[in-house]
């Protein structure tokens, strides 16, 4: 893992956190008032997890192979906007531990990706 190369930045009044790993560009985004450092345990959380499961190999090609594992990763880190976990370790391991197959993890993954679109949708009209 990685020291935080994290960037906090302002945009359309939202908190945006984001860091650059290879080919990829993380952001967690927040309210205004959001604490920023709060963002970036999240953000932090979510790439070291990523780092730890993917075997040291955090870019798109990896990102897209284990895609559900990556939408797991995140409803099992954030449920309706509340931070619920970010310890890698842990994370890790509730992701490791899901079979392929489940039905858990394809409707996490379909509701993740609703949830995601949605919120894109409602960024874009507005």
């Amino acid at each position: 893992m990685l020291d935080s190369l994290s960037e906090v930045v302002l945009f359309n009044g939202y908190t945006c956190v984001y860091r650059v790993a290879a080919d990829v560009a993380m952001y967690v985004v927040g309210a205004p008032h959001e604490n920023e450092l709060i963002l970036m345990s999240v953000l932090d959380g979510m790439y070291d997890t990523l780092f730890i499961h993917m075997k040291d190999q955090v870019d798109a090609l990896a990102i897209l192979e284990h895609l559900t594992s990556v939408l797991l990763l995140l409803d099992e880190m954030v449920d309706n906007g509340i931070i619920i976990e970010t310890t890698p370790e842990i994370l890790v391991e509730r992701i490791r531990n899901e079979p392929r197959g489940s039905k858990k993890l394809a409707k996490a993954a379909s509701s993740a990706m609703d949830k995601g679109l949605d919120k894109l949708k409602r960024a874009l009209l507005s």
